[in-house]
């Protein structure tokens, strides 16, 4: 059965530029907070938070220097739907089977960069075994330098790990976000 998932993605300017241009592409390697792939924070119904979450990644990702700051690298926010089958996403957020026997694999106290390296690993052996690919993820992740929160610094990711059609629904700038 296919069904439609809600995230928000944050870049700059010129990323956006591209994206609108030749849509939204799968990195084909790389690493990221939980491994290689396109990322975007997920929400159900209201998308207020995960615009929050988009805006904290972009802050956090201009003071590490991650974008060309020769070129524009204001805001922009895309509001996307992604439509796919269940069978293809591997969710760690709501099977805890899965997400503890991960844990069972790579047991805490290793660095936090390693944990995307380790967590593709450990999606490439679990798809050798069933003889299946996942073209989406989804895993909490925690969010740099973001305080005051209730509960935990983590909050419920999409990883896009093999391309696919990305509806964009809007393109916020921080203008539009005051």
């Amino acid at each position: 059965m296919n069904i439609t998932l809600n995230g928000t993605h944050g870049t700059t300017y010129y990323h956006a530029e591209n994206i609108l241009e030749n849509g939204f592409v799968v990195p084909k390697s790389g690493e990221g907070k939980a491994g290689f792939g396109l990322y975007f924070w997920f929400y159900v119904n209201q998308n207020s938070h995960a615009i929050k979450l988009s805006r904290r990644w972009w802050v956090f990702a201009k003071s590490k220097g991650l974008y060309e700051n020769s070129l524009d690298c204001s805001l922009k926010i895309f509001d996307v739907e992604i439509d796919i089958s269940e069978n293809n996403i591997l969710d760690f957020v709501e099977n805890f089977e899965i997400y503890e026997n991960f844990l069972n694999s790579y047991p805490d106290g290793d660095p936090e960069k390693e944990y995307g390296a380790k967590l593709d690993l450990f999606i490439t052996i679990l798809e050798k075994k069933i003889g299946s690919s996942f073209e989406l993820v989804k895993v909490n992740l925690s969010v740099p330098k973001l305080r005051n929160v209730a509960f935990a610094n983590s909050y419920p990711a999409l990883i896009l790990k093999a391309q696919k059609q990305v509806k964009i629904k809007k393109v916020m700038a921080e203008k539009d976000l005051i």
